[in-house]
């Protein structure tokens, strides 16, 4: 009997050999090859699955657009701030200090989303989910025309990645001239 075991150990140690997997290098516009071995498989993506782009756009009759322009890749989406249903993720702008603009209208999506139902199975409203790249515009007025400096920020949870982006801003005026900069970047 102590045989039999000890051949069965023998046989299962001697089919169990550690082998190395090593994963090609490529530009950062590609996604890395996988390396096959005995049940294993790897893929590292290397890029952000989106990129933000913002910028102020002005008009003739003094109303202003916070424009964000959302890029995405490798099948990533997000809910839109239209969406019914309250997800915790959904798109959201916020400017934390409204004493020297006014946001004054809904954002503006294009191109619009569409309702869906039936995306998650725990999930009975209509759910309408960013797949494409898209543009935000957001009008707001000036209150002063004095240089200002105000902050804000763009949150929402990227799929299928599952994480939540937060992507803080500022806004600035000096001498009449608007700008905006994400900050840390």
């Amino acid at each position: 009997m102590n045989r039999l075991i000890l051949g069965i150990l023998l046989i299962t140690l001697i089919s169990c050999q550690k082998e190395e997997h090593k994963l090609i290098a490529v530009n950062n516009d590609e996604i890395a090859e996988p390396v096959y071995g005995p049940l294993f498989t790897a893929t590292i993506p290397t890029r952000n699955p989106y990129e933000i782009g913002l910028k102020i756009e002005s008009t003739k009759n003094d109303t202003y657009f916070l424009i964000v322009n959302m890029k995405l890749y490798d099948g990533a989406y997000f809910v839109s701030p239209f969406s019914k249903v309250n997800y915790k993720g959904r798109f959201k702008m916020t400017i934390n200090d409204e004493s020297q603009i006014r946001l004054t209208d809904e954002l503006i999506e294009t191109p619009n989303t569409t309702e869906v139902y039936g995306a998650y199975p725990f999930v009975n409203d209509p759910e309408n989910w960013v797949k494409q790249n898209t543009t935000y515009r957001q009008p707001f007025s000036l209150l002063t025309e004095k240089n200002f400096s105000i902050k804000g920020n763009i949150q929402f949870t990227i799929e299928p990645r599952c994480t939540s982006e937060f992507i803080p801003f500022t806004i600035t005026s000096e001498n009449g001239k608007l700008d905006i900069k994400v900050d840390g970047c």
